[in-house]
């Protein structure tokens, strides 16, 4: 864990959102990822990255799979991969890090986190969404109406609406997992492969059920929240979000389900899900049912 009594992961944010909102004064060009990559002194590269990553920041250089996804996806991943740089160069930020986290997978993990808040503030600033929750309030439905096609995801818009969620909450982003290889090159993108039946002869069901499983592809967490959900832990055929790929686009549901930790731990909270396209998104609400006993925490 990081160390205790220091700066609080939340602080952590506003700090890498002001990052942003420094950047976004300071380059009129904020708004195109290429040309502020070029003022910020940076070389974009486009090639196949491997081991499934869809983008990467080393030196002074920005790596992009031009395949990886659907426009507004590779658009977040490239203020992803700006957000390290920017992280790297807030002298106080960065030492906070180093000195908080002391090993490289915790200073990994806070770093992929804040990169994710910045990708979301340059695509769909905090201001927004939370004026669009105090009109319409927090809902699933949100994630709908504040992606923008071609540039703002329903994966970013999923990622926002969790950094600011008022309330302790978890965010998952699942889809069926195929046994193809374009399957497993776009885990993250709106578009996804075709959805694969559930129902099947019971003489196939060995092969038919691989790969009709369901998988978390990525996990968002709110502020206040220090539980998270793993990306590719798989979720078990009887769960809400297992039914959810056969439900109709855009039709939410509301029921109480686990929170599908890896480890998992059993903690039934009211949950939202909805399909949209060939992937489901779910919030898990903390904060109405009782927190599972310190014996349950260990979910890693």
């Amino acid at each position: 864990m990081a160390k205790s009594g220091l700066v609080a992961e939340a602080w952590l944010e506003e700090m890498m959102r002001a990052q942003v909102a420094a950047t976004k004064r300071a380059y009129a060009e904020w708004d195109d990822p290429h040309r502020l990559s070029q003022r910020l002194g940076l070389s974009v590269h486009e090639t196949s990255i491997g081991l499934g990553r869809e983008g990467a920041a080393w030196a002074q250089a920005i790596y992009l799979d031009p395949a990886a996804g659907v426009p507004a996806r590779r658009q977040f991943t490239f203020y992803h991969e700006i957000c390290h740089h920017l992280l790297r160069r807030d002298d106080e930020l960065f030492s906070i890090l180093h000195d908080q986290y002391e090993t490289d997978t915790l200073l990994q993990t806070i770093s992929e986190r804040l990169c994710n808040v910045g990708a979301a503030e340059f695509l769909l600033p905090q201001a927004t969404v939370r004026a669009a929750t105090l009109e319409h309030g927090f809902s699933i439905a949100l994630i709908e109406a504040l992606s923008q096609p071609g540039r703002v995801s329903r994966v970013a818009a999923c990622a926002q609406l969790t950094f600011c969620a008022p309330h302790h909450c978890i965010a998952v982003v699942c889809h069926a997992r195929g046994l193809t290889a374009t399957a497993s090159r776009l885990p993250l993108a709106d578009a996804a492969p075709p959805l694969l039946p559930m129902t099947h002869p019971f003489g196939q069901a060995n092969v038919r059920a691989q790969r009709e499983r369901v998988q978390i592809v990525c996990a968002f967490r709110s502020p206040q929240t220090k539980y998270a959900c793993a990306a590719g832990t798989m979720l078990p055929p009887d769960h809400l979000l297992t039914s959810m790929i056969h439900k109709p686009h855009g039709e939410p549901v509301k029921a109480m389900a686990p929170i599908p930790f890896r480890r998992q731990t059993q903690w039934e909270v009211a949950c939202e899900a909805v399909r949209l396209g060939a992937q489901v998104f779910a919030f898990f609400h903390l904060d109405d049912p009782s927190p599972p006993t310190p014996g349950q925490m260990r979910l890693w």
